[in-house]
């Protein structure tokens, strides 16, 4: 009696400890996974504001500029394309489209080059 009563406590315990283990793995392989993820955006993010500037100096150069701009990285690209504000004039919108990995970061800027220095808004002048 005294035997079973061991063997049925160490089975329960092993079993407790084994189901704490694989849930500490689980927890370290999410918390690596969201790392990866955060870095991925964070990356992205930085690379989007490397086109912004990028397209604010082609714009400086020829105001009347429009087109694509890319950079090509080992692990994605960032891609500022620069046209006209379609109804607001003076107004230049920015697309910004930055890739990491499988990590996508997407922006719009749009650039009053009437003033100086040219004033750059997340909002459409517009609305």
């Amino acid at each position: 009696m005294k035997g079973s009563i061991t063997l049925t406590t160490t089975v329960l315990a092993s079993a407790i400890l084994l189901a704490a283990g694989i849930t500490l793995v689980l927890t370290g392989i999410d918390l690596g996974h969201t790392s990866e993820t955060f870095q991925s955006n964070s990356l992205a993010q930085l690379r989007s504001r490397t086109c912004l500037e990028e397209g604010l100096y082609r714009v400086r150069q020829d105001t009347s500029f429009t087109g694509e701009v890319s950079h090509i990285y080992n692990d994605g690209s960032c891609t500022v394309d620069i046209q006209d504000h379609l109804s607001v004039v003076n107004v230049k919108v920015l697309d910004l489209t930055s890739i990491v990995d499988e990590f996508t970061f997407i922006d719009t800027k749009y650039v009053d080059i009437s003033v100086e220095p040219y004033d750059i808004s997340s909002n459409d002048p517009q609305q």
